[in-house]
């Protein structure tokens, strides 16, 4: 409790006023607990973002096979398989359909912008680490590691604001 507040209570029960001393330790106390309240929503918040990231990637070697790897290991300039259902692992550059076409791939970037639709992507397209894609599989070159990545740098923010 801070001296003004104190200061209120005591000289509202010195007057007389007995409700405006209980208003203020109720004002007190509501703002404690709604600071409290949001508090633990923001540590929720933060872990809902953490659990989100993705922990494997599915890089493509030279002969085209896929070996899957801990996001950490991916680089940048990496070729990365991303599958329909999957968090993109990494910043990156739209490269291909899987077959090596062209690909148009709508990916859900509501966690990261807050459009709440679908957002289309096509070949040669940036793409943020998070989106969620929906529809197709494609390759993704990568322009950033994991730790450098847009969402990286969300999630630091969120920690120091928290």
């Amino acid at each position: 409790m801070d001296i003004l507040a104190v200061t209120a209570i005591v000289a509202t029960v010195l007057v007389g006023e007995y409700l405006a001393a209980v208003l203020v330790c109720l004002m007190l106390t509501g703002g404690e607990a709604l600071e409290d309240y949001a508090a633990g929503r923001a540590r929720r918040d933060l872990s809902a973002l953490l659990d989100r990231a993705p922990q494997r990637a599915h890089r493509l070697r030279p002969d085209g096979s896929v070996e899957d790897v801990p996001v950490e290991q991916v680089r940048a300039g990496d070729r990365l398989l991303v599958c329909p259902a999957e968090v993109l692992p990494v910043d990156g550059i739209m490269a291909s359909a899987e077959d090596g076409g062209e690909v148009a791939v709508d990916l859900d970037e509501s966690s990261l912008t807050g459009e709440p639709l679908p957002v289309t992507h096509r070949t040669g397209s940036a793409v943020m680490s998070d989106a969620l894609n929906g529809t197709r599989a494609f390759v993704l070159e990568a322009t950033a590691s994991a730790a450098d990545s847009q969402y990286a740098a969300i999630v630091s923010l969120v920690q120091q604001a928290a």
